[in-house]
């Protein structure tokens, strides 16, 4: 999935805060 291999990539905060300045709010699953 797109998220999961960002978040591989980048960890969950800086996909969240991209998604975030696009204008999409989602929550983390911690």
């Amino acid at each position: 999935m797109f998220i999961d291999e960002f978040k591989q990539l980048f960890g969950v905060e800086p996909v969240r805060r991209v998604l975030s300045d696009h204008g999409l709010k989602i929550a983390i699953s911690t």
